[in-house]
C-alpha cells in the first residue's frame, strides 16, 4: 500500500486521476473535424498528399529550394525542407491521410493522438508515484494539462503546434524525475528522454529552442559533475537533430531575412503583440495566481526557504527561468521572421504547467485543494469556449460554392500561384479527380494579360480565395471582366468565392 494510504482513498484518486485523463481527451477530440482546414492545414496536407517519399522520374531525391518554389513532382525531402518546419508531423499526416483518406479529421489525428497521449502518461507516472508530495505535483501537473486552454485548441489543429508539445510535456516530466531531488540525485540523459527531445526538434523550431536550454543545463551539470555520459549525452542529442538543420538551412536563412513575413511591422509594434500573445498562450489569470500563491506562502510562513520544500527543489526556479527565456527567444524569432501569433509561444505551456503544480502541490488539506481546482476549472473554463468558438478560415464552404457553380470544364481562378495545393485539396476532394487541369492563378498585375487571353473562351469562371487575394482579383476583374460582365460573389470566414458569367 502507498505510504499508508488506505484502499478507499486510493480509489478516489485512481478515479480522479481516470475522470481529468477522460475530461481532457473529450476536449482534444470534440468536435475535430467539424470545422474547415485553415491556409497552413491546407499547405501541410498538400505536402503530406502530394509530394512523395519517392521523387517523380526524373527529379532528385532532395534539391535546395525556397518554399515559393515547391512544384509538383517535389519529392517529399525537397518540399519539406523548403519550407520552415521539421518533418515530423508532415510525415505522419501523411500516414494518417494515405490510410483513412483526406479529411479534416484524419489531418488532425496526429495532433490529437499525441495531445492525449501526453495526459496518459502524465496520469501513469502520477498513479506509479509513491512520495506525497511528489504525487500531489504530477496531479496537479495533470489537471492543468488537461485544461489548458491553447493545449485543447491546437490538439485539434493539424499543425506541428500540438506535437511539438507534447513531445516537450512528456519529456520533462522524466526530466523532472531526474532534477526533483536537485544535484545530489541527478542522472546523466536515458535513452527515453533523448529520443522524446529529438522527437520535439523534429516537431517544431520553437520547440527546439526549449531542447536547447535543456540541453545547455545538462551540459553545465554533467561539466560540473565530472560526467562524461552526461557530456555525450548531450552531444549526442544535438547530433540527432544536425541532419535536418543542415537539409534546411537555406530556409532558415531565408525566413530569418523575412522571407515569409506577413507584412511589414515596426519593432514597436512587434513588442506589443508578442506581449499580447505570450499572455494569450500561457493562460495569464493562471500564472498571476500561481505568483500570488508563492508571495502569500513567503509572507505568511516564517523562514519559508527552509520550510517549503518546493523553493529547496531546483525545478522549482529552473521551469520558470527557462520559460522566461524561452518566450524571450521565440518572441526575437517571431519579431525577426516577420510573424506574430499565441501558437508559436505553446511550448512554454507543458514547463510552466509543472512549475504551477509544484506551487499546488503546498495545499495539502482536501477544501483547499477542492477550491483550488475549482478555480483552475473556472479560469480556464471561459478561455476555453472563446477558443472553441473561434472563427479561421472556411476554406471547405468556398471550395463547395465554387465546385456547386462550376459545371463541365469550368475553370478555378485563385490568387497567388505558390499556393496551388492549398486549394487544389478541397477541390479534389469535391470534384473526385485532379483539379489542376482546371486551376489558373493570377499573382500579380503582370499576369493579367496572358490569363486573360488563356480564360477568355469560357462563358464562366469561379473564382476562390483566402480575403488577401482580394486585391488582385479585383484587380484582374477591372483587366479582363468584361468578358464575363455577371458578378457574383460569396463571403464566407476570410475567404470568399465568385462565379463570372457571360450572358
Amino acid at each position: 500500500m502507498r505510504q499508508g494510504k488506505s484502499p478507499a482513498w486510493l480509489g478516489w484518486w485512481l478515479l480522479a486521476l481516470v475522470l481529468t485523463t477522460l475530461a481532457g481527451i473529450g476536449l482534444r477530440l470534440d468536435q475535430i473535424g467539424q470545422r474547415s482546414l485553415w491556409a497552413d492545414e491546407l499547405f501541410t496536407v498538400g505536402i503530406a498528399q502530394f509530394h512523395p517519399l519517392a521523387p517523380a522520374p526524373g527529379n532528385p531525391w532532395f534539391e535546395r529550394k525556397q518554399v515559393l518554389h515547391i512544384t509538383d513532382g517535389d519529392s517529399f525531402l525537397t518540399a519539406k525542407a523548403a519550407e520552415q518546419s521539421p518533418p515530423l508531423n508532415d510525415l505522419l499526416e501523411k500516414a494518417t491521410l494515405n490510410a483513412l483518406g483526406t479529411s479534416e479529421w484524419a489531418a488532425r489525428l496526429p495532433a490529437a493522438v499525441s495531445a492525449c497521449l501526453l495526459l496518459c502518461w502524465a496520469a501513469l507516472l502520477a498513479w506509479r508515484e509513491r512520495d506525497p508530495w511528489n504525487r500531489r505535483v504530477l496531479t496537479w501537473n495533470l489537471l492543468l494539462l488537461s485544461l489548458y486552454p491553447v493545449l485543447i485548441y491546437y490538439a485539434k489543429d493539424g499543425r506541428a503546434y500540438s506535437l511539438g508539445a507534447s513531445f516537450i510535456g512528456a519529456s520533462l516530466l522524466l526530466w523532472w524525475q531526474r532534477w526533483r531531488d536537485g544535484l545530489s540525485t541527478w542522472t546523466p540523459l536515458g535513452n527515453l528522454e533523448i529520443a522524446l527531445w529529438t522527437a520535439a526538434c523534429y516537431s517544431h523550431y520553437n520547440a527546439a529552442v526549449v531542447v536547447v536550454l535543456i540541453g545547455l543545463i545538462e551540459l553545465w551539470t554533467s561539466w560540473r559533475r565530472g560526467s562524461k555520459p552526461g557530456i555525450q549525452r548531450v552531444f549526442t542529442l544535438g547530433l540527432l537533430f544536425l541532419p535536418w538543420v543542415i537539409l534546411n538551412v537555406h530556409t532558415i536563412l531565408f525566413t530569418t531575412k523575412g522571407g515569409v513575413a506577413w507584412g511589414n511591422m515596426g519593432w514597436q509594434q512587434r513588442a506589443s503583440l508578442s506581449v499580447e500573445h505570450i499572455l494569450m498562450a500561457v493562460q495569464w489569470p493562471w500564472v498571476v495566481i500561481t505568483l500570488g500563491v508563492v508571495a502569500a506562502w513567503r509572507w505568511v510562513v516564517p523562514n519559508s526557504r527552509s520550510a517549503s520544500p518546493f523553493a529547496a527543489r531546483a525545478p522549482f526556479w529552473l521551469l520558470p527561468l527557462m520559460s522566461c527565456v524561452f518566450l524571450l527567444i521565440a518572441a526575437l524569432i517571431v519579431a525577426k521572421a516577420g510573424m506574430a501569433h499565441p501558437r508559436y509561444y505553446i511550448f512554454a505551456c507543458p514547463l510552466l504547467a509543472l512549475w504551477m503544480a509544484m506551487v499546488l502541490a503546498q495545499i495539502k488539506n482536501t477544501p483547499g485543494q477542492l477550491l483550488a481546482a475549482t478555480l483552475v476549472v473556472a479560469l480556464s473554463a471561459s478561455t476555453i469556449w472563446t477558443l472553441r468558438s473561434n472563427k479561421n478560415e472556411d476554406f471547405r464552404s468556398m471550395t463547395r460554392a465554387a465546385v456547386d457553380g462550376a459545371p463541365g470544364e469550368t475553370p478555378f481562378l485563385y490568387p497567388w500561384r505558390p499556393n496551388l495545393n492549398m486549394y487544389r485539396v478541397y477541390l479534389e476532394l469535391m470534384l473526385g479527380t485532379d483539379p489542376r487541369p482546371r486551376m489558373h492563378s493570377v499573382s500579380s498585375p503582370g499576369d493579367f494579360q496572358q490569363t486573360c487571353e488563356a480564360l477568355a473562351r469560357h462563358e464562366r469562371l469561379a473564382i476562390i480565395g483566402h480575403d488577401s487575394g482580394h486585391a488582385v482579383i479585383d484587380g484582374f476583374y477591372r483587366h479582363c471582366g468584361h468578358h464575363w460582365p455577371t458578378r457574383k460573389k460569396w463571403q464566407f470566414d476570410n475567404t470568399f468565392t465568385e462565379h463570372w458569367v457571360r450572358p
